[in-house]
């Protein structure tokens, strides 16, 4: 699904796996919850070496960039709105 496909599609599957509860937003515990998933599965051995708060601020990375006054994601259609209007010759107007 990721490697073929249209580029909505993949953003909308990658949206719903974010989502954990399914409400249809991404809040910043489930970005958090996301993330340290997979610091867990890299282990501890990683380089550079991962802290215990790195997923936490990682998290808080992502919302800073896409909405700094919000908790959430709040829908995949904003989401797809911004990213078209990001780049309107690529995603069309």
């Amino acid at each position: 699904m990721l490697t073929r496909g249209p580029t909505e599609d993949k953003l909308r599957w990658t949206f719903r796996l974010y989502d954990i509860d399914g409400d249809g937003r991404i809040e910043r515990r489930e970005i958090r919850e996301i993330i340290a998933s997979i610091y867990l599965m890299l282990g501890k051995h990683t380089e550079p070496s991962v802290e215990h708060d790195t997923s936490a601020q990682h998290a808080d990375k992502v919302f800073e960039v896409s909405d700094p006054l919000c908790g959430s994601l709040s829908s995949i259609n904003k989401l797809l709105q911004e990213i078209h209007n990001s780049n309107p010759q690529k995603y069309g107007s």
